[in-house]
């Protein structure tokens, strides 16, 4: 976050400190730009772009098409074309109960 924050006004987050979370989507946007010019290299079948992800046991992991309601954004292979599925739910900022 510290290298983002950089190039982007990325304030406390995933803190709650009122800067607005609007360098998320560029920042995925990239990340999305990266993939689609690795897998001309590496190919692979699935990417996750997100916060914390953590999936250690494959758990919710789409095998075709992820679901309407996804907290990550998924870069999946179907045929020929990557296909990227943004994330539909936005993860509400985090706070640290008894702080002000």
């Amino acid at each position: 976050m510290e290298s983002l924050g950089k190039v982007f006004p990325v304030g406390a987050y995933p803190f709650e400190d009122g800067t607005p979370r609007d360098w998320i989507s560029p920042v995925s946007d990239w990340l999305v730009g990266l993939a689609r010019h690795a897998i001309k290299f590496l190919p692979f079948e699935l990417a996750v772009i997100g916060w914390e992800i953590d999936n250690p046991n494959g758990d919710a992991i789409p095998t075709e098409v992820p679901s309407e309601e996804r907290w990550c954004g998924y870069l999946k292979r179907i045929g020929t074309e990557l296909v990227w599925f943004p994330p539909t739910v936005n993860h509400p900022p985090m706070t640290i109960s008894g702080v002000r």
